[in-house]
């Protein structure tokens, strides 16, 4: 089955997860749709209610939550990398498409974007009707889960210094193009900490 290029890394992703067929790949790929994003921009209306999951082709994007004050948190990254897992290439939440709740967290493109949007009814409907399918369910299920108890273990355990150079390990994207705010408050600390984290590991950028 030929697969359009925009939709060829997607294909790739899930045939990692599980041995899908032509006739399992043929149930979803007509429903795709592509769509690009400039930099600065909101993937999501405010509150979406978990209709969609986003398959991110290219660019760098960011989660956040705003605070009462209306300050906001970053809570991820997200990329389109060779060592990037379903919790970077993935840009939803999926507490709000699992419970069809709102969602309280917000997206933003961090360069220009380019994604691959699948319905989530779909998603529903192919867990349900294929065996196969619903392997990749709970393969990405249990990586999600694995991601979020590292980063709470991360937050609970390693000292700020640690989680930046755990953060500099770990992204195999250029961190130039994540602003420093974001850097700082994905670490849990003030703009000002992160630049003498930076100094004292003798670091310029």
């Amino acid at each position: 089955m030929s697969v359009k290029r925009e939709y060829l890394a997607l294909q790739n992703y899930l045939l990692s997860l599980a041995p899908l067929s032509e006739s399992d790949l043929a149930q979803f790929k007509n429903q795709l749709v592509l769509k690009r994003y400039s930099k600065k921009s909101s993937l999501f209306a405010a509150h979406n209610d978990g209709e969609t999951i986003m398959f991110l082709n290219r660019g760098v994007a960011r989660c956040y939550v705003l605070a009462i004050d209306g300050r906001d948190y970053t809570c991820s990254f997200h990329y389109q990398e060779s060592q990037g897992g379903v919790a970077e290439v993935f840009v939803t939440d999926y507490a709000s498409v699992m419970s069809g709740i709102s969602s309280t967290l917000y997206f933003e493109a961090l360069t220009d974007l380019e994604v691959v949007c699948i319905p989530v009814a779909l998603v529903r409907e192919l867990y349900q009707s294929n065996p196969r399918w619903g392997c990749i369910g709970r393969v990405i299920a249990e990586q999600l889960f694995f991601c979020a108890q590292q980063r709470s273990l991360s937050l609970l355990t390693l000292s700020a210094t640690e989680r930046y150079q755990q953060l500099l390990a770990d992204l195999p994207i250029s961190i130039a193009d994540i602003p420093q705010l974001y850097i700082a408050s994905y670490l849990g600390i003030t703009p000002p900490s992160l630049s003498r984290i930076k100094k004292s590991l003798g670091l310029t950028q």
